[in-house]
């Protein structure tokens, strides 16, 4: 029983480790890149919180998964697609300047929000 926890402990920081890198990638991207990766990072940021809720031997863990999982679904509903909206739009040839600046502020907006949902998940001790 008790190697069991540990394997789930193990487990549950491999992941949160996996959340800290994309974290990372997203926070290096820029509104210069060629490609819109951001709704491909939070696909699998989603992903690996679901993992975590799976692996959640509490309630009040899960809880705090589930509720992190539920603002970041939100983020990529909302700020993620108007982020890649606006991308397609600074993307297209002859795009006017004001349309890329605008992405860039989106972009900006998108990641801090992202950010936010992920900060209480990141930096709780309990779960390090």
């Amino acid at each position: 029983m008790v190697k069991q926890k540990t394997n789930k402990k193990i487990m549950e920081n491999n992941i949160l480790e996996s959340i800290r890198k994309q974290l990372f990638e997203i926070n290096n991207l820029s509104s210069d890149d060629r490609y819109f990766y951001l709704s491909q990072y939070v696909g699998s940021v989603l992903n690996d919180i679901l993992k975590l809720i799976k692996l959640a031997d509490n309630k009040e863990k899960k809880q705090i998964y589930k509720s992190r999982y539920d603002g970041l679904y939100l983020t990529l509903d909302k700020e993620v697609w108007s982020a890649k909206n606006a991308f397609n739009k600074a993307k297209k040839k002859n795009a006017r300047p004001i349309r890329i600046n605008e992405y860039n502020t989106i972009l900006k907006n998108a990641i801090q929000q992202i950010n936010f949902e992920l900060s209480s998940l990141m930096s709780n001790d309990d779960y390090h």
